[in-house]
């Protein structure tokens, strides 16, 4: 459970069973927060599959470009496969019962997810600078092997600057009549907590933005469509995440309250809109690429055709082969024949 997460306080007294709780569980708040969380789930599997076959089943999409596109649905995929269900079942209880292992991991996965698709869109502000200011230089840097090699690297270091969230979440126990556990951050070391949101608000928001700030400003004169795509998915993902980070960073400062009831409890349902921003920017990018390119519109038509159109081959092809069968058999009848 973070400061966003949809729990509710409640003090050492903690004693109830399921059946309890789940009458006592503010359906308003949760069924809007489930039906997001499901509609993100399904939008963002579907639109992300789709960018990763159409990248690599047609020949045309494989660029520097669309590879990089790949890589960024791939991360949101493992965000949506991976967080989202445990989000979800977090919904259905105060405490955390998925144990230590969950707890940061579910966090980790999160935050590497999020490093890794801002670091995605900054080294790709990086490749289109390169390919329009130097486009000399672009042909040898900007390769296909080169881009692979980039993006295993990208994943390796988002991997790394993921990892500070290991050592602030923990698995706090509650409880005197019963002990159950929250997953939250370690508010007894308060200045780690500080130092990790501040941490996170620069790694997430504010170099990458800078970066690609200044690349794109610098290449603004050469616009071309696809900077326009990118820069739009650039300033979705800004407006996805920032809010949280922000939340974060005033909470673990205590400009905001961490204890969200009572004539707090605004912040709350605040903390929980920024908390489905985020996770609602997982399926946005398939939707920008399928407005703004028309390549990948095309390419998606393809994609969802393609099974229909193996199926209509392999029964024409079946087809053939049952006529083609049938006349070499008639063949084989009628030869004996005109033999005699």
């Amino acid at each position: 459970m973070t400061p966003n997460d949809t729990a509710l306080s409640i003090g050492d007294d903690y004693d109830y069973d399921y059946e309890e709780a789940s009458q006592i569980f503010i359906w308003t708040e949760l069924m809007p927060t489930l039906i997001i969380y499901s509609i993100t789930m399904v939008l963002g599997i579907v639109g992300n599959v789709l960018i990763v076959l159409t990248t690599w089943l047609y020949k045309r999409m494989k660029s520097p470009t669309n590879l990089f596109l790949s890589s960024l649905a791939v991360t949101d995929l493992l965000l949506i496969i991976l967080c989202i269900p445990v989000k979800i079942a977090k919904l259905f209880s105060y405490t955390w019962s998925m144990g230590v292992f969950l707890c940061k991991t579910v966090h980790y996965m999160q935050n590497f997810t999020a490093i890794c698709s801002v670091l995605t869109l900054t080294v790709m502000s990086i490749e289109r600078y390169y390919a329009i200011m130097y486009p000399m230089k672009a042909k040898y840097i900007c390769t296909m092997s080169q881009t692979k090699k980039t993006i295993a690297a990208i994943w390796l270091i988002s991997a790394i600057l993921a990892a500070p969230i290991l050592l602030v979440q923990i698995l706090l126990p509650v409880g005197v009549k019963i002990q159950a556990f929250w997953c939250v951050r370690n508010l007894d070391n308060l200045l780690l907590w500080r130092i990790y949101e501040v941490y996170m608000l620069l790694v997430i928001l504010v170099v990458p933005t800078t970066i690609m700030t200044v690349t794109y400003s610098t290449i603004a004169l050469e616009i071309h469509r696809i900077i326009k795509m990118l820069i739009v998915i650039v300033v979705v993902f800004v407006i996805c995440w920032a809010p949280m980070l922000i939340d974060n960073l005033l909470t673990a400062w205590s400009f905001i309250p961490y204890e969200r009831t009572g004539e707090f409890v605004h912040y709350k349902y605040m903390g929980i809109a920024f908390h489905l921003m985020a996770y609602l920017n997982s399926c946005v990018n398939p939707i920008v690429y399928g407005f703004m390119s028309k390549h990948f519109r095309e390419s998606f038509k393809k994609t969802l055709c393609h099974k229909k159109s193996l199926t209509r081959k392999r029964t024409l092809s079946f087809s053939l082969h049952t006529r083609t069968t049938s006349l070499r058999l008639g063949e084989n009848r009628i030869v004996p024949v005109f033999s005699v």
